[in-house]
């Protein structure tokens, strides 16, 4: 595994904003690529759901922090992505 640094230069002062919308592509590739496997988002799934792991954006398996999106992967398939803000 190799992972090479990135390096995205914006003007000053929009750094959060910036951040926000790199965020927000990266759920929306997982979801398009990845999670996307329900076909409605409404979906109700009356299956009992056992928590097997939380990650991070990046896939790396963690603990409940707050302020940064993780993702929240149950034994009936399925995926809560969840912010706690402190």
């Amino acid at each position: 595994f190799e992972q090479m640094e990135l390096e995205f230069f914006v003007q000053p002062g929009t750094d959060e904003q910036w951040h926000e919308y790199w965020i927000n592509k990266r759920i929306e590739w997982l979801d398009n690529n990845i999670l996307g496997t329900c076909q409605n988002e409404n979906q109700i799934i009356d299956e009992p759901a056992n928590l097997i792991m939380i990650t991070d954006i990046l896939g790396r398996k963690t603990e409940e922090k707050p302020n940064i999106v993780l993702f929240y992967i149950y034994d009936n398939g399925t995926i809560e992505r969840k912010i706690i803000v402190k």
